[in-house]
């Protein structure tokens, strides 16, 4: 009987060997939603949340009612993170590989009467290729157009301004990996912890 190779699963992060990799901080501000949103979404307040895979930072919630009153809310938070900028392989104008995150705005609604926990729902969503932005040291103007999930309302537009900083520049590649996919919607409420932190609540996202 002929023997079998063994199939295994490749190594994690092989595909970055032998490309440099540099770490950049990330500063998102300004941030502004503009649009239509549902009337029926149920939420008392907003968040604006930036993810990749597990990893997560949101803004401090403001009120619903001014979105709904003016079409547009502002919010005072700084979203902060690290991400990891692989060289690219393809000459991309940036010099990186894509490194790709979700912006999501988030209805917040309380988890259950009495209490100070919070149940929240992502309402509309974009993907952010943050690698376009790594020779932004200065603040740069930013507006993306974000889906509303189930396509009530057609969509908002989310303005900000980004700038980064790079804070380490290293070897080959390790196991960070450029494609892991974003982090999947949240289709219901979910329970979220009790308030939320807002300004850099993960700091080290890559």
């Amino acid at each position: 009987m002929p023997l079998i190779s063994r199939i295994t699963k490749p190594v994690s992060g092989a595909k970055h060997i032998g490309r440099k990799n540099h770490r950049y901080s990330f500063t998102v501000s300004e941030i502004v939603i503009a649009g239509g949103l549902p009337n029926n979404l149920g939420a008392t307040g907003l968040v604006v949340q930036m993810s990749r895979g597990p990893k997560l930072t949101s803004t401090k919630e403001v009120d619903y009612n001014s979105m709904t009153n003016t079409g547009s809310v502002a919010f005072p938070s700084t979203l902060s993170f690290i991400a990891t900028l692989f060289d690219s392989k393809a000459g991309k104008a940036t010099g990186f590989s894509d490194k790709r995150y979700r912006i999501s705005l988030l209805g917040v609604r309380p988890a259950a009467f009495g209490t100070n926990k919070k149940a929240t729902r992502e309402v509309a969503y974009a993907d952010v290729n943050v690698a376009d932005f790594a020779t932004c040291e200065a603040p740069t103007g930013k507006a993306v157009w974000m889906q509303v999930r189930g396509g009530r309302g057609g969509g908002v537009t989310a303005h900000f301004t980004i700038a980064a900083r790079c804070v380490k520049r290293s070897g080959d590649g390790d196991d960070d990996d450029d494609d892991a996919s974003i982090s999947s919607a949240m289709t219901g409420f979910s329970a979220a912890p009790s308030g939320f932190s807002g300004d850099s609540e993960r700091p080290d996202l890559e």
